[in-house]
């Protein structure tokens, strides 16, 4: 718990020095306020640290009024530090959407590969069929030669064609 208070102290300081080194404390807490306020996503999104900065900044005031100004530029920085969470909060949130858009956009593209992946895996596989279909058409077309060949009469032992009656009568 005691590192935790320490942890605070010195950010609220380190805030606090930070802030008095480039001007008022209280106004940069008013500008950073107003924004988050710009955006209506950020002014919903940020209510509850908007408030406590808010709050931070009149309890400033009310210190001030009454002559506490050290309490009040304690306060100042409180409400700088709050101011700061939500704008913090608001990037943080544009973040994730982008994020979230670049996944989506990610998700889509992995699918379209896995289609685009099937599509060729389909024409691979088409044109295989298509290469066995043309293999046995050739081997079709070879076959009617070749049975006509073995129509023809058979070559003889010594390399030459029995005669027939057509060669026998010839002298």
């Amino acid at each position: 718990m005691h590192a935790f208070a320490l942890l605070a102290a010195v950010s609220l300081s380190a805030a606090l020095a930070i802030a008095a080194a480039s001007g008022n404390v209280a106004e940069q807490a008013k500008r950073s306020i107003d924004q988050v306020e710009a955006s209506a996503e950020g002014k919903k999104l940020a209510a509850e640290p908007l408030k406590n900065a808010k709050s931070a900044l009149e309890r400033a005031t009310d210190a001030r009024a009454t002559g506490d100004k050290q309490h009040a530029q304690l306060l100042d920085a409180l409400a700088l530090e709050w101011a700061d969470s939500a704008g913090d909060l608001t990037r943080t949130a544009a973040l994730e959407q982008k994020a979230a858009d670049v996944e989506a956009k990610a998700a889509e593209l992995e699918a379209k590969s896995v289609r685009a992946l099937a599509i060729i895996e389909e024409a691979i596989a088409r044109r295989g069929r298509a290469e066995l279909e043309l293999s046995e058409q050739e081997a079709a077309t070879k076959s009617p030669a070749a049975a006509a060949q073995e129509t023809k009469p058979a070559v003889g032992a010594q390399g030459k064609q029995p005669a027939t009656e057509t060669q026998e009568k010839k002298p």
